[in-house]
């Protein structure tokens, strides 16, 4: 065989197993770092909202039994599920009082899975969470 056209096929099958081999799938991480079992009622005042992929981020401060902020990041649903209930970065800002009900991280620390939020005036922002 000429050396030219191995090399060819060599190159061609190199090529095609780079293209074709599966690559490391980055799963998505789901809510399995979150208690399903235990609920959470938290009241506290927006800090920041982060309206990004792959989900939207809510962080808010809630006082602890001293009345010391305790920084908390909500977890919500991805921005394209929260634009079909009305939602868009500016619904909630800093400053905003909410009430949020939520599944707590079972490592303890201050992080949540929202499934439902009150906005500052009284009213159930849609998540879509079902």
């Amino acid at each position: 065989m000429h050396r030219g056209f191995r090399f060819a096929i060599f190159s061609t099958a190199a090529y095609l197993l780079t293209i074709l081999a599966p690559a490391p799938a980055h799963a998505h991480h789901g809510a399995a770092q979150f208690d399903p079992n235990r609920n959470v009622t938290l009241k506290g005042t927006v800090t920041f909202l982060q309206f990004a992929n792959p989900h939207a981020m809510l962080q808010f401060d809630v006082p602890d039994a001293n009345g010391q902020p305790v920084h908390w990041l909500g977890e919500l649903q991805a921005p394209n599920i929260l634009r079909r209930g009305g939602w868009n970065k500016n619904t909630l800002k800093p400053g905003d009082a909410v009430t949020i009900y939520g599944y707590p991280m079972k490592e303890g620390m201050p992080v949540v899975w929202i499934n439902r939020l009150i906005a500052p005036d009284g009213t159930d922002l849609p998540l879509f969470n079902h």
